[in-house]
């Protein structure tokens, strides 16, 4: 077992989201209209890929 193993509980280890602030900023520059690893309760971008 490695000693950096993750604490997160297993029912939200799917669950990252990418800060809100980093997504506006990137969002500002590249004009996002896909989240390409998202789903229903993450999703930043009215369309997402599950």
């Amino acid at each position: 077992m490695s000693e950096f193993a993750s604490n997160t509980p297993l029912e939200h280890k799917d669950r990252w989201q990418t800060p809100i602030e980093v997504f506006a900023a990137l969002d500002a520059e590249f004009g996002f209209y896909l989240d390409a690893a998202a789903d229903h309760r993450n999703a930043l971008c009215a369309r997402y890929l599950t």
